[in-house]
């Protein structure tokens, strides 16, 4: 093998370690966005009812 064609190799080698590195960074940044949204919505959810309650409380206050 040649200077040349070790480093060829050693250039693509490295794209291909950053490429894969670069999605699975996205791909985690992905997920870890999805889980804030489900974590959020569930948070609200259960917030709703007790939201609901107060108001209703705070109008037979007036």
């Amino acid at each position: 093998m040649t200077q040349d064609g070790f480093d060829r190799a050693a250039v693509t080698g490295l794209l291909v370690f950053a490429a894969s590195v670069g999605l699975l960074t996205l791909a985690g940044l992905v997920l870890a966005l999805m889980q804030l949204a489900a974590t959020t919505a569930t948070a609200l959810a259960a917030a709703g009812p007790a939201g609901i309650g107060i108001g209703i409380a705070i109008r037979k206050g007036k």
